[in-house]
């Protein structure tokens, strides 16, 4: 099977049981979930889903490993290598809506969705059966036990397959024209395996420049943008008004995953693969007409444009010790592990490995930032 893709041009599937993975019901799902969030009210072209990124993952796990078995003839046996390419699919297989804004409103992470839909999901449980053993050594990647501790690096490290894609992907949606991309290809093919740990090739050092250079602007201009994190902080005050609400007696008739949650149940894997995001937008579509003039302006706000959506303002030590309403408004830090390189791609100097932030100036610079704290209120202070 042939997909195209912006990115890679073409993504092409020859195994039949991770084809058959795709064409699962939890995999599928992923169509329905933007791979940035709430970053389209600020870039409309910023759709992208995650069905395509985890496409894009194990595009680049199929390259980094024939690359690596061809430059060093690294130790991928057949059976290693359908471990790392399963998984590199499957990665992001757990998250919810709106990307990391769901995980701040329920409090549980995607990684734990995605070893429980691999455990429980019967459909993908049976394909994996038919490679006797996959299904633990995927989950052991999944987990980070360090049984598998080279794919777990190939997948998740700095230089991983995850993150080399979306990196790609979310600036080629982003409109930031002005920014170029590394050349991805140059990039995989600078990786090298020194003291069994991934490396790259010195020449390739522009490449994680640019890399550097994509990760700071998508970071300050795009999902980190305050405008962006208002749009997370209403989604989240709007079910903490709900959750309120129904606590009351005053939000009846709700959906039963949801019920569930309010209640204080864990989902079953059945009921969290019927969440998506157009699911959240009918929601907030609803509570927008609720009688609760508080949970209605909320879901208004959400779903209304950046210029009409909440007031922020930088944080300082007078708004830090006013008395702050838990429905209306929320301090929110700038996540700057997103947004700043901070170590972990290394190369080999003269025998030794070293940190490219060491050889690069540019790096240094890029790494060089202190998150932001910024108030956000319904209302004008």
């Amino acid at each position: 099977m042939i997909f195209t893709d912006p990115i890679h041009k073409q993504i092409k599937i020859t195994d039949h049981d991770i084809y058959d993975l795709t064409r699962t019901a939890a995999f599928q799902r992923l169509q329905g979930m933007k791979q940035q969030g709430n970053t389209y009210f600020l870039s409309p072209g910023s759709t992208h889903n995650r069905y395509s990124h985890s496409l894009g993952v194990y595009e680049n796990m199929r390259k980094m490993t024939d690359r690596l078995m061809g430059n060093q003839g690294a130790a991928f046996i057949k059976r290693q290598r359908k471990i790392a390419l399963v998984s590199a699919l499957l990665h992001d297989i757990g998250h919810g809506p709106f990307s990391h804004c769901f995980e701040t409103v329920t409090g549980m992470h995607h990684e734990r969705w995605t070893t429980r839909i691999v455990k429980e999901c019967e459909e993908i449980r049976s394909i994996l059966a038919r490679t006797p053993g996959l299904t633990e050594a995927v989950l052991a990647v999944m987990e980070r036990t360090g049984e598998h501790g080279l794919i777990e690096e190939l997948l998740f490290s700095q230089i991983g397959a995850d993150k080399l894609d979306y990196q790609l992907r979310d600036l080629h949606y982003s409109a930031l024209t002005e920014v170029k991309m590394f050349n991805l290809n140059n990039l995989i093919d600078a990786l090298r395996i020194h003291n069994d740990r991934l490396v790259i090739a010195p020449d390739a050092l522009q490449e994680i420049e640019q890399y550097a250079a994509i990760k700071r602007a998508l970071f300050e201009r795009r999902f980190s943008h305050p405008d962006v994190i208002g749009k997370d902080v209403l989604f989240k005050l709007a079910f903490r008004r709900a959750k309120y609400l129904f606590g009351n007696g005053e939000l009846p008739h709700l959906p039963e995953w949801l019920v569930a949650w309010f209640g204080g149940m864990t989902w079953t894997v059945e009921q969290y693969m019927q969440l998506n995001d157009e699911v959240m937008h009918r929601l907030m579509g609803i509570w927008a007409e609720h009688d609760d003039a508080v949970l209605s302006k909320l879901c208004t706000r959400y779903l209304s444009g950046i210029e009409h959506s909440i007031r922020w303002y930088d944080v300082t030590a007078d708004t830090v010790e006013r008395e702050l309403d838990r429905f209306t408004t929320d301090i929110v830090w700038q996540d700057d592990k997103y947004g700043c390189y901070k170590g972990g791609i290394c190369t080999v100097v003269a025998g030794s490995i070293a940190d490219v932030l060491e050889l690069s100036p540019m790096i240094k610079e890029y790494a060089a930032f202190s998150a932001k704290r910024y108030l956000y209120c319904i209302d004008p202070l």
